[in-house]
């Protein structure tokens, strides 16, 4: 009896070291192969460089845990408080395997959900957990440390068992180097192409001095404000046609179209001495529209003679469709074709002003002006409002002058840098914000190239600083950022209120004055907004019982001549000019009921 029990015992105790030896085994199995996943997917984020390959593999890791239809990772995006969407994968049918999403080549059918691009910080708990969007089940898994996040979209009946959750937050786990990793690959490769986008940035200011580079900006910015697909210019010498400059066409097309002479002289002979001509895909002429152009997606042509100085040419922009047009979209199209005529002349203006530095810098800042509805007059506006603050600050002459220099070049930096961002809607990634904020840094170092004055540079380095250190490009803070940097500053914030943009109507006059104080002390200087808001109560104050605006209105606004000259206002100055019946605010932007001129006079009769 007393054998038997022993052997029980023996045996009892024989199977539990059997089991525990299989439990151990099959565990250290397990980490091993979490460890050799884990060593894999670092060793794909070092070797390529490659952020799809490495979410592809952890994709893997968690499919293999999980059946989902469709597979999004978010990376975090601090400075707009949102993660962005990198990438997204699905699963095909029958083999179960990750394909790319978001591609041509997939069938709509295989995306019945599609991932939002961004989604807001706040909206994310830092637990796993499972959300409906739009009548689809989500489960998110937000990665260790905050700086990224996994979607995934399951099947209907779907419910997250324990033992899942605990592996999924293993990988979470996991995941959190290998994320910080690719953030700074990314980051990396970021600070690459603002190195790049930097030195190409000196190289377009040489070239626009050149002449070179003013109808490639032009052409360019002038398809995108009218929404064309792309545009050339054609220049004449004599009986010779040139092609300078086009944009939007793929580089087979520009090679075929640069050499395609018997095309410039039909376009030209289309022409003719008319303002503008529209070849259509309807029309008898599109016949002789080259099969290379059709290719391209060419539906329309719009032709625009120009003359400048003793030059002739032909400004072409090019639609994928129809695009119909009224009476009052032709002529308002015609008065901003006319600006690149003003444009044109610039190479002639800046070599007759080669040895004047400051002319020179004036009339590239004057250029970039003029490129947009939404920016004429800019420069004006900031030397206009920078030297009523340095006044009533009470600045030394000499330091006055040179704050209004500054605010004149102040966006100089954007003509040497890419003007699509600067037109962009909506948020801006991190590269664009980046190239954004060397703006300031590029202007600086043009100004000190061409007319070695530092100090003037400076203010313009600085004055997207903030008082509360929270500015760029370096950070500096109160009384570490130059007296002419903060006046720019807020001359920039006041102007860009009361301006409009493509994006957003302008804020009303007192609008923009509340918002400054807002920002007093913060982001602002206080002493300067202070010396603002003061000299703009005393010059509304002296105006308190003027029926009408301040000034004329290109006086106020600084239009060029091209606009005024042909605006009814000029000639009707008995009325208000937002009362004349055709005037061309619209050339400038701007709505009659939003423009500045006018919020101005309605703000001024609360004034006591």
């Amino acid at each position: 009896m007393i054998d038997i029990y022993y052997y029980f015992i023996f045996t009892l105790i024989f199977l539990v070291a059997i089991l525990l030896a299989v439990l151990f085994v099959g565990n250290d199995e397990k980490v091993k192969k979490e460890q050799e996943t884990h060593k894999g997917i670092i060793d794909c984020c070092v070797k390529s460089h490659n952020i799809n390959e490495t979410v592809n593999l952890v994709f893997k890791m968690i499919a293999s845990i999980i059946k989902a239809d469709e597979y999004a990772f978010y990376m975090v995006d601090a400075k707009n408080s949102q993660f962005t969407l990198k990438s997204v994968r699905f699963k095909s049918e029958p083999d179960n395997k990750l394909n790319v999403s978001y591609s041509g080549l997939i069938p709509h059918k295989k995306q019945k959900y599609f991932f939002p691009l961004a989604i807001s910080i706040d909206k994310v708990k830092t637990e796993m957990c499972i959300i409906e969007v739009e009548k689809a089940k989500l489960l998110n898994i937000p990665i260790k440390g905050g700086n990224a996040l996994i979607q995934l979209k399951l099947v209907s009946k779907f419910s997250l068992k324990k033992n899942v959750k605990k592996q999924l937050e293993s990988i979470s786990h996991q995941f959190e180097p290998v994320v910080a990793m690719m953030m700074s690959i990314e980051q990396l490769n970021n600070r690459i192409k603002i190195l790049e986008t930097s030195k190409q940035a000196i190289r377009s200011i040489v070239s626009i001095i050149n002449g070179e580079g003013i109808y490639k900006m032009a052409v360019g910015l002038f398809a995108k404000t009218i929404s064309a697909k792309g545009g050339f210019f054609l220049k004449q010498e004599s009986e010779e046609i040139e092609l300078m400059v086009d944009t939007g066409f793929s580089n087979e097309c520009e090679v075929m179209f640069k050499y395609d002479s018997e095309l410039h002289l039909f376009l030209k002979e289309v022409l003719g001495d008319k303002k503008i001509a529209i070849i259509s895909k309807n029309d008898n002429n599109f016949e002789n529209i080259p099969v290379y152009l059709v290719s391209e997606g060419v539906r329309q042509l719009i032709l625009f003679n120009i003359n400048y100085g003793q030059n002739r040419g032909i400004a072409g922009f090019w639609y994928g469709s129809i695009y119909e047009m009224d009476s009052y979209q032709l002529s308002s199209l015609l008065l901003m074709f006319s600006k690149i005529a003003e444009v044109f002349k610039n190479p002639l203006r800046i070599a007759d002003n080669s040895n004047d530095s400051v002319k020179t810098l004036k009339l590239i800042s004057t250029l970039v002006d003029d490129l947009s509805p939404y920016t004429l007059g800019f420069s004006s506006l900031m030397e206009y409002y920078a030297g009523g603050i340095a006044n009533e600050l009470k600045l030394p002459l000499s330091e006055i002058r040179d704050i209004e220099l500054a605010a004149y070049l102040s966006n100089i930096g954007i003509a040497a840098l890419s003007y699509d961002i600067f037109l962009a809607k909506g948020k801006y990634s991190e590269y664009d914000y980046e190239v954004i904020k060397l703006h300031s840094e590029v202007g600086a170092d043009i100004i000190e190239a061409i007319n070695g004055d530092v100090k003037v540079a400076n203010m313009i380095r600085y004055h997207h600083e903030r008082i509360d250190g929270c500015g760029y490009p370096y950070g500096i803070k109160g009384n570490e950022i130059p007296i002419g940097a903060k006046v720019l500053a807020i001359a920039q914030f006041f102007v860009a209120k009361i301006s409009p943009r493509n994006f957003r109507e302008a804020s009303t006059y007192d609008e923009a004055i509340e918002a400054i104080k807002q920002v007093s002390d913060t982001q602002l200087d206080s002493n300067g907004v202070d010396a603002l808001l003061k000299w703009l109560y005393k010059t509304r104050k002296e105006k308190a019982s003027c029926e009408g605006s301040l000034d004329h209105c290109w006086n106020m606004r600084f239009v060029s001549g091209e606009i005024c000259n042909k605006c009814p206002v000029k000639f009707q100055t008995d009325k208000k000019c937002w009362e004349v019946s055709g005037n061309l605010c619209i050339a400038h932007g701007n709505k009659c009921e939003t423009c500045f001129i006018y919020t101005e006079y309605v703000g001024r009769k609360n004034i006591g």
